[in-house]
Parts: C-alpha cells; structure tokens; sequence
C-alpha cells in the first residue's frame, strides 16, 4: 500500500462544547483493563483491540477501537490506548509523538518550534494534541495493462504486484497523548477529511470525558 502525509498547523483550541443533549449523553462508562474508563459516543461500536496478533497482555498495549457511523470508503475510528511500561511498541510518550507528529526528532513538545503540538489537560494530566493529514489508496475498478502509458495527469496509480488502479483519499487525524508515571496513554481520531469535523466532536467528548486509571 502507498502512503503520503503531511502535517497541519492547529488553530487555537477553543473550549470543548457542551455535552449535555440526549444524543450525547451515555451515563455508563465503560473500562479498559481498569487503566481507564470511557463514554462510547452514540452510535458508535467498541470492537476490543487484542483480537489479532499477540494478546494485549503479550503486547503490553490495552486499547479499545470505536468505530463510528457508516459515511465513505475510509472509516471513521477513534482509538484510545494504554502503552504500559515495557510494550512491544513504543518506549515513551516522546517516541510515539515523534512517529506521529510534526515534531522533529530530538525536539521535545515544549520546544516545538512551529507550534503544532498544543499543551492540553485530559483527565487532570498535561497532554499533548496535535494533527496531521496523510493520503490512503482505495482500490479503483478495471485493471492497467503494464504496457499502457498513462496521461500524466492520470490520479490512478499503477501497482505492478497487484495489478490495480487506486486513488488517493485525504484523510484527517487528531492525536491526543497523555504521559504517565511508567506507560502512556493514546488517544486517535480518523476520519476521510470531507467528515473529520462532522465527528469531531464525539472525539471532543471522549477526550474530555475519560478517566485515567494508571
């Protein structure tokens, strides 16, 4: 699969909104593996995140994948996780928000020197948040024969192991990282660009509403 991102500057964040309508009200939290607890946004499916692959206790990560309402090709998924101290991932808060952020590696948040990654408290615990935007390839209908020459302003993209045409779909991502004592936890929200701010606020919720347990 072919990927590309780039990286957004954030505006100012603003005070999360009221979450007091029946539509988003779910007075029953849910836990994971008591590291910490969470509202499930309505309308919105929690699929455990240790059913491929090496168990969350092999993995030392404990997630939770919510998917939300059904809209385009890409999914709309928040995914909120707990990297203990030790997991098979990432060895520190610092090291995921490089893998994922604009800060360059060896810079810490607090130097960022174009302000992308913004300073936020969730749960009582300083945090950091910030945004990116990257491409995914969706498979197109009809085949390219090799031997075809293609305009060049062609979007399809020609993957000789597969044989297939695809195109590019931008899709938004907002991260939410909360240091700990040993682990970390790790909020993300994904959405095809066009619905990004449509859900947003479900995301908004969550954040503002979960309990860290660790």
């Amino acid at each position: 699969m072919l990927t590309g991102m780039a990286t957004l500057p954030l505006q100012a964040e603003p005070s999360p909104p009221p979450f007091d309508s029946p539509a988003h009200h779910n007075p029953n939290p849910l836990s994971v593996d008591n590291f910490f607890h969470y509202q499930l946004p309505a309308g919105w499916l929690a699929t455990p995140g240790d059913r491929i692959g090496l168990s969350s206790e092999e993995k030392r990560v404990f997630a939770v994948t919510l998917n939300g309402p059904l809209r385009r090709e890409i999914p709309v998924k928040i995914s909120a996780a707990y990297y203990a101290q030790g997991n098979l991932l990432y060895a520190s808060a610092e090291q995921y928000l490089r893998t994922f952020s604009p800060v360059s590696p060896g810079t810490s948040p607090e130097a960022d020197p174009r302000g992308q990654v913004k300073p936020l408290s969730v749960s009582g615990r300083e945090a950091w948040m910030f945004e990116r935007e990257r491409k995914e390839f969706m498979p197109m209908h009809g085949l390219i024969d090799p031997k075809d020459s293609l305009p060049r302003d062609d979007p399809r993209v020609y993957e000789r192991s597969a044989e297939m045409m695809a195109r590019a779909v931008l899709v938004r991502e907002r991260f939410v990282v909360i240091p700990g004592k040993a682990g970390f936890h790790a909020l993300r929200y994904a959405a095809e660009a066009k619905d990004f701010q449509e859900f947003l606020p479900d995301f908004e919720k969550l954040t503002a509403t979960i309990e860290i347990l660790e």
